[in-house]
């Protein structure tokens, strides 16, 4: 504790506690407890507001929520859609988590597993204490989701001569949102948007793993759309394309020469690297793949 005589306060650091309204107490080391009935201390956590509210019945939307009092630590306020308690819950995986907003991405639900139409259930954020935030000016928390989705049918590589990189095009019907709230994943790793538009939406290819990018998820503003999710987990084959080279000379000695080669990934095994100007030959006496592209 500190007292600062300046302005005639007390410094103290609060240790944490469950939610509720407190007495203090403050005791003068000379004269005892000082008259303190006019002063409570409120502890608590509520969500204020949250969107959207409508996702769909797959899953994936990104959900924003506003409130008071959360950690910095993304692992410290879970998220969850809930119906009848704790039973059956989905879990909103958070992605950032500051002292008034987290966003979050619910779950992806398996084929067959997928929610029923105009199921509502109710969004908790928990405190580290396991407590739940109150429903402020949020209401009851209301999460609703709807049928009333996107429909993927396709999805295919494009080359971007212009860019001199790969892009992804998934194709469909009634496609919502922008590029702003759009993401598409390779493995989990998420493709910075191009253009989102009502039947067509594309994505730069700047991480993936293998030319063979597999496990493919798109998500729009409403989260992941309907359609033969086996065409995404298949994905879509990038062919190498060499676009650059760090240098065009080198010592005799040996040297070291970085290619940017769109459509490798590190877990692509390279056989050789051949310089044809006189006829082939071996350029490297070896290589590896230290990142895409």
């Amino acid at each position: 504790m500190k007292a600062h005589e300046s302005n005639r306060t007390l410094e103290t650091v609060f240790g944490g506690a469950y939610s509720g309204t407190y007495s203090v107490q403050i005791r003068h080391k000379t004269f005892g407890l000082i008259d303190t009935s006019l002063l409570t201390f409120d502890v608590g956590s509520e969500v204020t507001a949250f969107s959207p509210a409508v996702g769909s019945i797959y899953g994936g939307q990104l959900i924003t929520i506003t409130g008071t009092n959360w950690d910095t630590d993304p692992r410290n306020n879970p998220v969850s859609i809930t119906f009848n308690g704790a039973l059956g819950s989905s879990t909103c995986y958070v992605q950032t988590s500051a002292a008034a907003q987290i966003t979050c991405r619910l779950q992806e639900f398996a084929v067959g597993q997928e929610k029923a139409n105009n199921l509502e259930g109710k969004l908790i954020v928990f405190l580290k204490t396991s407590e739940e935030a109150t429903c402020g000016a949020a209401g009851s928390c209301k999460y609703t989701f709807s049928s009333t989705v996107p429909t993927v049918t396709t999805v295919e590589p494009e080359w971007n001569a212009a860019a001199n990189s790969w892009t992804i095009k998934v194709k469909g019907t009634a496609f919502t949102g922008d590029a702003s709230t759009s993401a598409l994943t390779v493995g989990g790793v998420e493709q910075p948007p191009v253009a989102v538009l009502s039947s067509t939406a594309v994505f730069q290819v700047t991480n993936v793993t293998s030319g063979v990018a597999k496990n493919i998820r798109m998500y729009f503003d409403v989260g992941i759309p309907a359609g033969d999710r086996t065409i995404l987990d298949a994905g879509v084959l990038l062919t190498p394309k060499f676009v650059g080279i760090s240098t065009n000379e080198g010592s005799p000695g040996g040297s070291v020469i970085i290619l940017n080669v769109q459509g490798i990934g590190w877990n692509d095994t390279i056989k050789n690297i051949i310089y044809t100007a006189n006829g082939d030959q071996t350029l490297c006496s070896s290589h590896k793949v230290i990142a895409y592209g």
